[in-house]
C-alpha cells in the first residue's frame, strides 16, 4: 500500500487505524457485523505461576512503551494494546461465541 500497488478499501476492526484514519470500517460502509479485529498476543500455559505471569506481561508492557518499538509495530500498520493478563483473557473469552457460531453455521467439522 505504501508503495502505490495495493489500494486498501476498508478496515475490517472496529474502530479506524491510527495509522490509516481515511480509511473506513466495514461498519462506516454499510456492512455491519463484518468486524474483524486480527490480534497478537503473548500466551503461556495454563497453570503457570502467577510470578511469571506477572513478569512476562511487566516486561512485554515495558517493551510496547519503549518509542522504537511502538514506531516500529505502527509502521507496520499495528494498533498497541498492553492488555493485562486479565483483559487479554476477557478479550478472547467475549470472542468464543462469535467464532462458534461462524463455524457451526459453516458446517465446519474437526476430524480426529
Amino acid at each position: 500500500m505504501r508503495e502505490g500497488k495495493l489500494r486498501a478499501l476498508m478496515a475490517m476492526a472496529p474502530a479506524r487505524s491510527s495509522s490509516a484514519t481515511r480509511r473506513a470500517t466495514l461498519a462506516e460502509a454499510g456492512f455491519a457485523g463484518f468486524d474483524t479485529t486480527i490480534w497478537f498476543g503473548l500466551m503461556a500455559p495454563a497453570g503457570t505461576p502467577q510470578p511469571i505471569v506477572d513478569k512476562l506481561y511487566s516486561e512485554t508492557a515495558r517493551v510496547l512503551a519503549r518509542n522504537d518499538a511502538r514506531k516500529h509495530l505502527q509502521d507496520l500498520g499495528m494498533e498497541i494494546v498492553a492488555n493485562t493478563p486479565s483483559e487479554f483473557a476477557a478479550m478472547i473469552k467475549s470472542e468464543i461465541p462469535q467464532w462458534a457460531k461462524l463455524i457451526k453455521d459453516a458446517g465446519i467439522s474437526v476430524n480426529e
